[in-house]
């Protein structure tokens, strides 16, 4: 599942995560729109974070810019 698809389901903010994983809201809106992709460790967390929902290989390439 993507990290905006488990955000909306379970009406957690960007801000939110950000706080958990210890790094800027941008950093995690980036993520959500494909222009960065988080670090292993972070898509560990963030799979921690969902119960397994978002999972370490859930992550889309990143988009050029």
């Amino acid at each position: 599942m993507r990290l905006s698809t488990w955000l909306d389901l379970e009406g957690r903010t960007q801000t939110w995560v950000a706080t958990q994983v210890g790094i800027s809201r941008s950093v995690v809106n980036d993520w959500v729109h494909g222009r960065k992709v988080p670090s292993l460790e972070n898509r560990r967390l963030i799979t921690a974070l969902s119960a397994g929902l978002v999972g370490v290989d859930d992550w889309p390439e990143r988009t050029s810019r």
